[in-house]
């Protein structure tokens, strides 16, 4: 179950299931890095505080989606922001993810874009992008097949124990 689930269902269905209880613990030590007090006394305020982080978990989500570039750490905490068609983006340095790096290296004339390429540590080649993705497209076809595989042999062996099962009731019955 996802925090974003959990967070949906009413309080009171999470209080009186027990599985529901443990998962909400979990969730909250993730988020807070400690467990709540008094789950029963604090449910009601520590549930909302909860749900009020979702936001920002969902922001450090963004920034695990940035893979492909890399900032330099003096630029963490920089605005970037770059104009296409009539229209400004902007991001934090923190908050960036990998379109709008990508976006941010396009747009502009030579002289900014010779700037911002200084203010990254990796940029990735378009053939290095092609490649990981290809790569990564392999190794998920890889384990599904593998899975597929596991499946099918499982199927099998249980068709089998099955079988034997009935020859076995088949005998005792003669």
């Amino acid at each position: 179950m996802e925090l974003k689930e959990l967070v949906q269902k009413h309080p009171n269905e999470i209080r009186r299931s027990p599985e529901l209880l443990k998962i909400y613990r979990e969730f909250y030590f993730k988020a807070f890095n400690k467990y709540p007090v008094c789950t029963g006394c604090s449910f009601k305020n520590d549930f909302n505080q909860l749900k009020r982080t979702l936001g920002v978990l969902n922001k450090a989500q963004t920034i695990l989606e940035m893979k492909n570039h890399e900032l330099h750490p003096r630029n963490r905490n920089t605005i970037f922001s770059y104009h296409k068609d009539k229209k400004t983006y902007r991001s934090y340095g923190h908050n960036m993810s990998d379109a709008f790096a990508e976006a941010f290296l396009i747009e502009g004339d030579k002289k900014q874009l010779k700037e911002r390429k200084k203010l990254f540590k990796v940029i990735p080649s378009k053939k290095e992008t092609e490649a990981t993705a290809k790569a990564k497209a392999d190794a998920k076809a890889k384990i599904e097949a593998e899975t597929k595989a596991k499946i099918e042999a499982k199927a099998k062996a249980d068709a089998e124990a099955e079988k034997a099962n009935a020859d076995k009731d088949t005998e005792k019955k003669n």
